[in-house]
């Protein structure tokens, strides 16, 4: 990580989640709170620390507009929305959920100056997979010199595709 430092400047802290959401009149600042909604709002923030830093009056999110607490907000329908979303795009939730069937080969890159993601994310990611007994195979890199906008090798995905498909025929 001191290389991808030092060679690229790191997003700042909170890195995911941004502070304050988009509206209709406020663009979205950086973050990834454009994947959560509540029924009233397209975006939300998603993590304790943002619910109570938001700094974007009116967006409708966070204590500042709700006067709830983060623990009140996930104790509503909206909240436990929140919470739903959250688990959807875990994978590693569902590698490590007792009696889970996930997809049985996997391909995971990141590349090796990724300014966004810390590594720990994807090798976390590998060793659920690798550690899940229905998983038959993981392909996993941290490809020289690339960033987090990927451009990874499309040929050597499309060459793994077509060879665990050929490998694992359907029954």
């Amino acid at each position: 990580m001191a290389f991808t430092a030092a060679s690229r400047t790191l997003k700042n802290v909170v890195a995911f989640d941004s502070t304050g959401v988009s509206t209709a009149t406020t663009p979205m600042g950086q973050g990834e709170s454009d994947m959560f909604g509540t029924s009233n709002q397209a975006y939300s923030n998603f993590i304790e620390w943002t619910w109570n830093n938001n700094d974007i009056a009116d967006d409708g999110i966070g204590q500042d507009d709700t006067s709830e607490t983060w623990t009140q907000f996930l104790a509503t329908a909206d909240g436990l929305n929140i919470a739903k979303q959250l688990k959807l795009i875990n994978p590693v939730d569902y590698l490590t959920a007792p009696g889970s069937t996930p997809a049985p080969h996997w391909y995971i890159r990141h590349g090796m100056v990724d300014r966004d993601t810390a590594y720990a994310m994807q090798v976390l990611l590998y060793y659920a997979a690798k550690n899940n007994v229905n998983v038959k195979d993981v392909s996993f890199k941290l490809p020289y010199m690339i960033g987090h906008a990927g451009n990874y090798d499309v040929q050597e995905v499309a060459a793994w595709i077509a060879k665990t498909v050929h490998d694992n025929p359907l029954p």
